[in-house]
């Protein structure tokens, strides 16, 4: 889980700045290099734990969504 800010395009497109460096970036590169669309899910308004789960300093392979207690 991470918290980045989207505009949107149109009603199937979405523009997203997913600064190198984080897992998420690591994994959207993977996707990109097999010509795959990634496995990505948007989620306006969830609880506040949940957003607090995704800003989380967590090592890679570490699940936000378990230590925000999903």
């Amino acid at each position: 889980m991470a918290t980045y800010r989207a505009m949107v395009k149109d009603k199937n497109h979405l523009a997203v700045n997913i600064a190198p460096g984080p897992a998420r970036h690591h994994v959207l590169r993977i996707y990109i290099r097999k010509n795959r669309p990634a496995p990505f899910a948007w989620v306006v308004a969830a609880e506040p734990v949940v957003h607090l789960g995704a800003v989380a300093n967590v090592p890679y392979g570490v699940d936000e969504a378990t230590i925000s207690g999903g």
